[in-house]
C-alpha cells in the first residue's frame, strides 16, 4: 500500500459507513434528507462517495442514527480527514472529474487487477507517451495542460513502490503506433523495465489466444486493505465506479481467467522485445 494517504478512500469508507448506519437504524434516505434541509438525491450522492460530506452534516447525521458517542468521534475525525487536500489537488483542473477519484482510490488501492485493449496504462506510460495520446485527443488538451498531466502521470507512478500491481495487456496495446516508431520503442522499453519489479506482474494476451471474456474493453479492479474492491470503467464522457460484491467478483473471475490465456512474464518480456524490434 501507498504511504501517500488518499482523502478519496477515505470519503469513500465514510460514506460507507454511513450508508451502513442509515440501514441499521431503518431511517429512509428521504427522513435524513429532511432532517439535513436537502435533497434525497444528495444523500444518496454523499452514501456513493461521489460527494464529500460536511463535518456539521454527518454529526446531523451520526445524531439521527443513535450512534454513541466514541464511534461518533472517530467517524467526525475521518469526515475531517476526508476532506483535506490530496497530493493531487496541484493537477486537479486538468483532470476530467472522474479521474480524480481515481487518482486518490489508486493511491491507497494494495492490489491493482488491470486489463488494458487499447493502450499502455497510465502507471507504465512515458512522458513521450502521454503526449502523444493527449496529441490524439478530438480536442488536443492546451500546452499548459499537458505540462500539468504529464506531471500527474509522472507522480502517479510513485504508487509502484508499493502494493500489488497485476497487469493484462492485449497484444494491440504493444502494436499500435503511438506518436512514432521511436516513442514507442522507449515506451516498449519502460514495459519491460516494469516486467521487472518483484510487486509487478505483466502479462500479454496475444492475438492467437483468439476469443476471450474481456472483449467488451479496458478495466481496473482496485483492492484495498480495509475497504471493499471497486472497479473502474472509463469511457467517453465519464467513468462508472461498480461496488456490487457480486459483479466486482466477476470481474476478478475474468481477470483471472485472463492471466491463464495469456503467455508468462517471461514469453511476454518476449513478445514485448519482439515488438520494439520489429518497429
Amino acid at each position: 500500500m501507498s504511504t501517500r494517504i488518499s482523502p478519496a478512500v477515505r470519503r469513500r469508507r465514510l460514506a460507507l459507513e454511513l450508508r451502513r448506519l442509515r440501514d441499521e437504524a431503518g431511517i429512509k434516505a428521504a427522513d435524513v434528507a429532511k432532517e439535513l434541509g436537502c435533497s434525497p438525491g444528495k444523500i444518496s450522492q454523499l452514501e456513493n462517495g461521489h460527494v464529500g460530506v460536511t463535518v456539521p452534516d454527518v454529526k446531523a447525521m451520526l445524531e439521527l442514527y443513535g450512534v454513541t458517542a466514541e464511534r461518533r468521534d472517530a467517524l467526525v475525525e475521518l469526515a475531517r480527514s476526508a476532506r483535506e487536500h490530496g497530493w493531487w489537488e496541484p493537477y486537479a483542473d486538468a483532470m476530467h472529474p472522474w479521474r480524480r477519484s481515481y487518482v486518490g482510490l489508486e493511491t491507497e488501492a494494495s492490489t491493482v487487477l488491470a486489463y488494458r485493449s487499447e493502450l499502455v496504462p497510465g502507471l507504465l506510460r512515458t512522458e513521450d507517451y502521454v503526449r502523444a495520446v493527449l496529441a490524439a485527443r478530438p480536442e488536443p488538451a492546451p500546452a499548459e495542460q499537458v505540462i500539468a498531466l504529464v506531471g500527474l502521470y509522472r507522480e502517479r507512478q510513485a504508487s509502484l513502490d508499493a502494493g500489488t500491481w497485476r497487469f493484462v495487456l492485449d497484444e494491440s496495446v504493444l502494436r499500435r503506433l503511438v506518436g512514432s516508431a521511436e516513442i514507442m520503442r522507449g515506451q516498449l522499453d519502460r514495459l519491460l523495465e516494469a516486467g521487472k519489479r518483484e510487486n509487478v506482474t505483466l502479462q500479454v494476451l496475444p492475438f492467437a489466444a483468439g476469443a476471450h471474456p474481456a472483449a467488451c474493453g479496458s478495466y481496473t479492479v482496485l483492492e484495498f486493505a480495509q475497504d471493499p474492491a471497486v472497479v473502474y470503467l472509463e469511457h467517453l464522457t465519464g467513468a462508472e465506479y461498480v461496488e456490487d460484491e457480486d459483479a466486482v467478483h466477476r470481474y476478478r473471475a475474468v481477470f483471472e481467467a485472463l492471466t491463464t490465456r495469456a503467455l508468462s512474464r517471461t514469453r511476454s518480456a518476449t513478445l514485448i522485445r519482439d515488438a520494439a524490434r520489429e518497429l
